[in-house]
């Protein structure tokens, strides 16, 4: 089982630099990544709120279905439902990056 310790050690890594008060994944993206608690509370079961996937209709996390979570299309895709891959400006996460989300996502996305 994937703990959403696991997956912090990724997001706080490559996500939270820009995903933080002040910077764009919060002005443009409206997803505020900036501690442990805030990704959790701000990705599972919530609705997509940026000015480029605002409008989808898409859950950031879809607790038990990878397929339909917008984090992961985001991180998977060369092309995205919306936005741009991410993250944004670093290099694609590796494979075993992407699979561990993935799996913690499909295994409930619990805050464990």
């Amino acid at each position: 089982m994937v703990a959403y310790s696991d997956v912090w050690a990724i997001l706080s890594l490559k996500c939270a630099g820009c995903h933080a008060t002040g910077h764009s994944g919060v002005t443009n993206g409206k997803l505020d990544m900036s501690t442990k608690a805030a990704a959790y509370m701000n990705l599972v079961g919530v609705m997509a709120m940026g000015t480029k996937c605002g409008t989808s209709m898409e859950v950031r996390v879809v607790a038990g279905d990878s397929k339909t979570s917008l984090l992961y299309n985001k991180i998977n895709e060369a092309k995205p439902d919306c936005g741009e891959r991410m993250p944004d400006d670093n290099p694609a996460l590796t494979d075993a990056a992407i699979g561990v989300i993935k799996a913690w996502i499909d295994q409930g996305a619990l805050d464990n």
